[in-house]
């Protein structure tokens, strides 16, 4: 966030801090993680959350798109776990 502020600082445009902030950030935290979210503890799924809302408040990210992001990945977490109570009404 700090490297993006001063990008900021620097004149890039906003459409081009979008566009790195979703490569970067985005593409770092949901790589993999619709696989592991069910391994992960309730802070780490609060500093994920955190992150991506940061984002939404310097306005580099959409806020329906961080809701449907986190809709997919606790979806994912209960399609593909056969355990979980939600699985059978979602297959």
């Amino acid at each position: 966030m700090h490297a993006l502020r001063i990008l900021h600082c620097h004149g890039l445009p906003a459409e081009s801090l979008h566009t790195l902030y979703k490569a970067v950030v985005v593409a770092k935290l949901t790589h993999a993680t619709p696989a592991r979210w069910g391994f992960t503890a309730v802070e780490d799924r609060h500093q994920i959350d955190g992150l991506l809302r940061r984002g939404v408040r310097a306005g580099l990210y959409d806020g329906t798109q961080h809701h449907r992001l986190y809709m997919m990945l606790t979806t994912n977490c209960v399609l593909y776990n056969e355990q979980h109570v939600l699985h059978p009404l979602l297959s």
